[in-house]
């Protein structure tokens, strides 16, 4: 773990970096040469926002070295100004959270984006929505830590036991006019 750590830290750190590696496993076919041989991983939730219902809330707990996705499809958004508002709530930085959004274009091409987070987890991120050029916006959230009570006799690192299991996420996501 220390060697992976230390060599993603020029390429933005574990974190960013796990974040990243589990939203290109929602559509490998996409994201790896060899990716139309494997499925792709699914999303815990796909919420549908429309005129009438523009916001959705998931809640989840992640393990350590794990992520989830949630997917924001627009259904009948065809104003070029609709935006989505994404809002997650995720643990402390010391905790290693991290956010990856992809957006699924219309046209098949995929847009990779981050949600920065401050030191307490948060962090809000807005991207476009209309149903005319969005086919869903996937948020990845991942738990990323690598904090392990170590020679506890496991199979895990250092032998240990991860110190951030059931980390509480909960991603907002709105859509609006402008």
């Amino acid at each position: 773990i220390q060697a992976l750590k230390k060599v993603l830290k020029k390429e933005g750190g574990l974190p960013s970096r796990y974040a990243a590696f589990a939203a290109a496993n929602t559509a490998p076919a996409k994201s790896y040469d060899e990716g139309s041989a494997f499925p792709g991983v699914s999303p815990i939730k796909v919420a549908k926002l429309r005129s009438k219902k523009r916001s959705a809330s998931v809640t989840t707990k992640i393990n350590h070295l794990a992520a989830k996705t949630v997917d924001f499809k627009p259904k009948k958004l065809t104003s070029k100004k609709w935006k989505l508002r994404i809002t997650v709530d995720a643990p402390r930085a010391a905790t290693s959270p991290a956010v990856a959004l992809t957006i699924k274009r219309s046209n098949g091409k995929l847009l990779r984006r981050t949600v920065p987070l401050d030191k307490s987890g948060s962090g809000t991120k807005k991207v476009a929505f209309s149903s005319r050029k969005v086919r869903s916006v996937s948020v990845t959230l991942a738990n990323a830590s690598t904090r392990y009570n170590c020679n506890s006799r496991t199979g895990f690192a250092c032998e240990g036991r991860p110190l951030d299991q059931g980390q509480r996420f909960t991603v907002d996501a709105k859509a609006r006019r402008g």
